[in-house]
């Protein structure tokens, strides 16, 4: 199979209360972007059980999850996400060479976003212990607001938790996971005491980790800021500094600093275990209080 460089993806994978996501979920989301990367030479799609299984990384004992994206497979046939060459049994598992012809929703004309092979495959191959398949569904949703014009966007934690059906808590450390992959960058004022009492932690400002869009964020950054400090000045707010997010990223260096230490046979799976737990639980912590000032 000769893979394209990219693959395009509907918008309604995250628009409306019955979007795509709501419908198909995650693993709906990994099935379509895969089965749109297996284009031949001749222009055909077609693939196989095989690349649901590397997809997924699912293994021969693995029934029960192969069989359930077969189930996708036939709500895509019934819905006309894609057009299939034949009327195969998607009921069991099929062994066939399975060939498709994409309809508007799997490769629309506009309306789209772009998911790059080497960024599908990034998730996908990663060596993160995340949901792989949630990972590429929430760095979908970022491509999704991605404003290729002025080359970042600022979605809040809720809108990305509604959009994609995952909680607020698994998105604030898969942000993290994205960011570790080179995938993205973001940046954050910290959060502002206002007048009244409430606190609020400024939206993070995110970019894909494409040459010149790191200076590009800087430039946001640095305008929002003198906007903020305005606003500060005229004793409208109060900003503070980011401890929280600060907080996060030194115990996600000591976790990997614990990872390598164990790898090399310098730490016991005694003082590993209770030591990885501890800085789990504490990381679990921050992303509790920090979705708690996100949503204030």
């Amino acid at each position: 199979m000769k893979s394209k460089n990219f693959v395009r993806m509907s918008n309604q994978w995250f628009e409306g209360k019955h979007s795509l996501a709501m419908q198909y979920g995650e693993r709906g989301f990994v099935l379509l972007a895969k089965m749109m990367q297996q284009q031949n030479i001749r222009g055909y799609y077609s693939f196989t059980d095989r690349h649901i299984q590397e997809s997924f990384g699912y293994t021969e004992q693995s029934y029960r999850s192969i069989k359930s994206v077969f189930d996708i497979l036939d709500m895509f046939k019934h819905n006309g996400i894609v057009k299939f060459c034949k009327d195969y049994n998607f009921t069991k598992i099929c062994t066939d060479v399975i060939e498709f012809i994409p309809t508007s929703i799997s490769l629309p004309d506009k309306e789209y976003f772009i998911l790059f092979d080497r960024e599908i495959d990034i998730i996908l191959n990663s060596s993160q212990h995340h949901n792989k398949p949630k990972l590429l569904l929430l760095f979908g949703c970022l491509k999704y607001h991605y404003n290729t014009d002025t080359r970042f966007c600022y979605p809040t934690i809720k809108t990305l938790s509604e959009k994609t059906g995952l909680s607020e808590a698994t998105i604030l450390s898969y942000i993290d996971a994205l960011v570790d992959l080179d995938l993205i960058l973001y940046d954050n004022l910290g959060t502002a005491l206002y007048p009244d009492g409430n606190v609020k932690e400024c939206r993070n400002y995110y970019t894909m980790n494409y040459p010149g869009n790191k200076e590009i964020l800087k430039q946001v950054i640095t305008q929002v800021k003198q906007e903020l400090q305005q606003q500060a000045k005229n004793k409208q707010l109060k900003l503070i500094n980011s401890i929280i997010g600060n907080k996060k990223r030194s115990i996600k260096t000591k976790l990997r600093h614990l990872t390598d230490k164990y790898s090399k046979g310098l730490i016991s799976d005694q003082d590993y275990l209770s030591q990885r737990d501890a800085l789990q639980a504490d990381y679990e912590e921050l992303v509790s209080q920090q979705k708690i000032i996100h949503n204030q």
